[in-house]
């Protein structure tokens, strides 16, 4: 497997700001008379691997699936809760994290052969709108939520990439630390279906589902 660059967690975290700024930007026109909320996260994704796979241009036939690592997951979210119903809000999340593919061999039904495959450096990036359920309590607060988001996906050094839209779905308890301070800590599931056309060389790619568990540490200013 390739090394990882030295500044992918730098791009990471540029990443996230841009996608977040452009987020506060876009939930800025809501009133300011009710509960607005800042926050970041950590903690850390479990792939559920690239299943469902299928070659894609030369390559062709059935994959089985590519497993992947556990990673570091970091993030950020800016959110907004209803005045009229404090129990329900809209918050912008964006995460990011590199579920990279182990090497392995992989098994091919139909199309071209498939030798070994090396394994590979993904960078992961989710930018997600969600609809929030809260219990209004004074300082334990479970939660749910999900929506809809964009999955941008980046293979190091193999000339593939891809974006794809998905779902996300979480539940959570926040806890009131201090006044305007919370801590929280949440589960969060995502789905997408991706496609990289060049993964397993020029004109040689597969399709597959990403699935993954990541489970988050946050803290949060609430304005």
């Amino acid at each position: 497997m390739q090394v990882i660059e030295r500044n992918s967690l730098a791009s990471g975290f540029r990443r996230v700001g841009t996608l977040l700024c452009f987020g506060l930007l876009g939930l800025w026109s809501l009133p300011a008379s009710a509960e607005w909320y800042v926050g970041g996260t950590v903690g850390a994704t479990i792939p559920n691997g690239l299943t469902d796979t299928s070659g894609t241009g030369q390559q062709g036939g059935t994959l089985n699936t590519f497993t992947q690592q556990t990673t570091l997951a970091y993030g950020g979210k800016v959110g907004y809760f209803f005045e009229s119903h404090k129990w329900l809000g809209l918050d912008m999340d964006v995460s990011n994290a590199t579920p990279n593919i182990n090497a392995k061999q992989a098994s091919v039904t139909g199309g071209t052969g498939l030798g070994a495959n090396n394994g590979q450096n993904l960078r992961m990036t989710v930018w997600s709108t969600n609809l929030v359920a809260r219990y209004p309590g004074e300082r334990f607060r479970p939660y749910v939520g999900g929506g809809l988001g964009v999955f941008f996906a980046n293979a190091d050094g193999a000339s593939s990439a891809d974006w794809a839209p998905g779902a996300t779905g979480f539940a959570g308890l926040n806890v009131k630390l201090i006044e305007h301070v919370s801590m929280s800590l949440e589960y969060r599931y995502h789905y997408a279906t991706l496609r990289f056309d060049n993964m397993l060389g020029p004109g040689r790619g597969f399709e597959a589902n990403y699935t993954s568990n990541t489970l988050n540490l946050g803290l949060n200013y609430h304005f």
